[in-house]
């Protein structure tokens, strides 16, 4: 495995157990296999920056599972804007300790200052929102809020049925989930 990806996955890991603050990077170093932290220094200037790569890395994984969602060109607008729930819900399921991680570091006041991260993370909002706005113009039944605090609705929902959740999920138990969500987001965002 690649050294900073191996860096990567013990801190995650260390940071969900222990949390960021009480993970240091002698710790890291010791769960990544490292013998020096000189060696861990090569790949990282420090925590906060090895934590920003991880953020930067996992919000690309999500981006690129809502890419593949919103693939079906042939879909509606409305049934694209459900099916990115679905599958945001579902990654978040499956890589739980890597949505809590985001879901915590974004509420972090570095992270607030970072323009980067703040882009990164505002860019699916923005697909939603497109989206929603777009099945409204489809002339979907869509509440007369503003799309952001729509989708804002939305997201504390699926955050809600990952963070929340606290035990390990089967496949059938992540299914029942997602589809929960669905509903739920689907409920909030239509007039009827």
């Amino acid at each position: 495995m690649d050294p900073r990806r191996r860096i990567m996955e013990a801190a995650l890991q260390l940071f969900d157990q222990a949390g960021y603050n009480g993970t240091g990077m002698e710790d890291i170093r010791k769960a990544a296999g490292f013998s020096t932290k000189s060696s861990l220094y090569a790949h990282f200037a420090g925590k906060e920056d090895l934590a920003r790569a991880i953020f930067m890395d996992i919000v690309a994984a999500e981006h690129e599972a809502i890419r593949h969602a919103l693939s079906e060109a042939n879909e509606s607008a409305w049934d694209r804007l459900l099916n990115m729930a679905k599958i945001l819900t579902q990654w978040g399921l499956n890589h739980r300790v890597a949505y809590r991680f985001c879901f915590v570091r974004q509420h972090h006041h570095r992270f607030l200052r970072d323009a980067e991260l703040q882009s990164a993370i505002k860019e699916g909002k923005l697909i939603a929102e497109q989206l929603l706005q777009n099945a409204r113009d489809e002339g979907e039944p869509i509440r007369l809020w503003p799309n952001k605090v729509l989708i804002g609705y939305c997201q504390a929902i699926i955050n809600h049925a990952i963070v929340d959740e606290p035990a390990i999920l089967n496949e059938d138990a992540i299914q029942t989930r997602v589809n929960h969500v669905v509903v739920l987001c689907s409920n909030i965002l239509m007039t009827s």
